[in-house]
């Protein structure tokens, strides 16, 4: 199921001001792909499981002008093994706490940056944001 819902996620051109890569971390929820139920993915200690990555801003051609989305960069084994961890039918999604938006994951494998699945909020892109564009 992992392999295809990578094939069938939507290709983004990320934007990015940082060099920093994989020097954050953030937690993990777990939601519906329709935004219906989330809950916080949790260790077997009942602490929150957090990952390394970058948190970045990624737009895409799908996207309506000037809109973007947060999302966190990862690698496909981080994606993998948190992916396992969600109940059936929930995706792993990056939070950095209970207020959060939804956001996404960018799964990057051999060099090409994917969207993870899942629900997110786009975001209006102000005037003054310095964003690099890259595919």
């Amino acid at each position: 199921m992992f392999r295809k819902l990578i094939k069938t996620s939507l290709l983004l051109v990320v934007i990015s001001s940082s060099a920093n890569v994989f020097a954050e971390w953030t937690y993990v929820r777990c939601g519906k792909l329709d935004g219906s139920d989330r809950y916080w993915l949790k260790d077997s200690t009942g602490s929150k499981v957090t990952v390394t990555g970058q948190w970045i801003k990624a737009v895409s051609s799908n996207f309506p002008e000037n809109k973007y989305i947060d999302a966190f960069h990862i690698t496909k084994a981080v994606y993998a093994s948190v992916f396992k961890q969600c109940r059936s039918s929930y995706v792993p999604q990056p939070a950095r706490n209970d207020s959060d938006t939804w956001n996404l994951f960018i799964i990057e494998m051999e060099g090409i940056k994917f969207q993870a699945p899942g629900k997110f909020d786009l975001k209006e892109e102000h005037i003054g944001n310095e964003f690099i564009r890259f595919g």
